[in-house]
């Protein structure tokens, strides 16, 4: 991204109201040091390029459903 990188922009959009719990899956072709992850609730995983679309389809799959079961039935 020109302007941030994928923890940056997980980081700005965790502070959102209006998008702070949608789930963020990051892809990425350099390797990240887990600390350098962001720590934020709405941050779901990181899938390495390159990748099977698959692999992209099923994640997305399994992250919307569970944000949809789990903003129909809240804790």
């Amino acid at each position: 991204m020109p302007i941030l990188n994928g923890c940056e922009f997980i980081e700005k959009v965790s502070v959102q109201k209006n998008l702070k719990d949608i789930p963020v899956i990051m892809i990425s072709g350099s390797d990240i040091e887990e600390r350098k992850l962001p720590k934020t609730t709405n941050f779901k995983g990181i899938i390495q390029k390159p990748f099977k679309i698959n692999t992209v389809l099923d994640v997305i799959k399994h992250h919307a459903i569970n944000h949809c079961d789990s903003s129909l039935y809240p804790a």
